[in-house]
């Protein structure tokens, strides 16, 4: 591909163009600009050659511009106007000004705690802006629409986040399980792993999905797999199942806790050895210095930053649970 300037020209010559249009002069342009006069009688042959055009031509004592050299200097002025602006610091983003639109895609899990108060954030500092939450989609379709722009940024707690996109840690939490309140597994206050492996399971991901589900890569890594007896398309309708049924529903402890103050299901402690999951934004390269988007990113990191903090289990408590 020819990326050679146009004939020849470049941004200097086209500055020294506006001169010489404007001061009809090559002694007053080349001192302007602080170069020598044979320098600059150089630069207008260049021009004018480029053009096909004399661009100045002499009228008595002085020099004029010719009706081509009208024309150009209207239109390259425009050019090299639009060209500055673009240097120019970008502006400040002001939530507060205009109608903006912000495209988020959220995991399941988010939806209870955290959706409420990110659109208030939003609301309550942009209150002309729109704001579309769509669900996760597949693993495998996440990448193609944060890379086309479908989405402004995304928001889960994938086992392995994709490695392509920019990528802002939010927080960790541990694993605990949520089970009806007249489930057997509601009598226990801790789950060997025997006996978790051994119970019923209640997903968010179809079995098998490892890419999506923190909970199945976990269990991977440590050589098991559990018997997930039935999923669910949504995390507002886990609690009603888990109150007619025996499975036990895993998720992280901030979002078990926010569930059992609305409803009726217990919580239990996990083996230790599940560790924590971590909750992460992404979004693409060309957002990262948007205004916008750094705006919108602030929003998300204080939505979750309040009260969203893992409390571990002790080790000696979840052996002694074993036994």
């Amino acid at each position: 591909m020819d990326i050679a300037p146009a004939h020849g020209l470049d941004i200097k010559s086209l500055r020294i163009l506006i001169l010489l249009l404007s001061e009809c002069s090559v002694t007053r342009t080349a001192e302007l600009i602080g170069l020598p006069q044979p320098t600059v009688s150089l630069y207008l042959k260049r021009l004018r050659e480029a053009f096909d055009d004399p661009l100045l031509v002499r009228n008595g004592n002085t020099l004029v511009p010719t009706a081509r050299g009208l024309k150009l200097e209207v239109s390259i002025r425009r050019i090299l106007s639009d060209l500055d602006r673009e240097f120019d610091p970008p502006e400040k983003f002001d939530p507060a000004r205009g109608r903006h639109q912000f495209k988020l895609l959220l995991a399941n899990c988010f939806g209870p705690t955290f959706l409420p108060k990110i659109i208030s954030r939003i609301r309550s500092a942009a209150p002309e802006s729109v704001i579309d939450v769509c669900p996760m989609p597949a693993y495998e379709q996440l990448a193609p629409l944060i890379m086309e722009g479908k989405a402004d940024i995304a928001l889960g707690n994938w086992p392995h986040p994709p490695d392509r996109f920019r990528q802002l840690p939010l927080f960790q939490s541990d694993f605990v399980g949520l089970v009806g309140d007249k489930s057997r597994w509601a009598r226990q206050k801790w789950l060997s792993m025997e006996q978790y492996l051994a119970a019923d399971h209640l997903s968010l991901t179809p079995s098998g999905n490892t890419a999506m589900s923190p909970i199945d890569a976990r269990l991977d890594e440590l050589g098991f797999s559990r018997k997930i007896a039935a999923s669910v398309a949504d995390y507002g309708s886990t609690p009603y199942v888990l109150a007619q049924t025996d499975m036990i529903f895993s998720t992280s402890r901030h979002f078990a806790r926010e569930l059992a103050s609305l409803v009726p299901v217990t919580m239990v402690e996990l083996p230790v050895d599940f560790g924590t999951m971590s909750f992460y934004a992404l979004w693409h390269e060309r957002e990262h210095l948007s205004p916008a988007h750094k705006w919108l990113r602030s929003v998300l990191r204080d939505a979750t930053r309040d009260d969203a903090r893992p409390r571990p289990v002790s080790l000696v408590d979840t052996r002694a649970a074993s036994h």
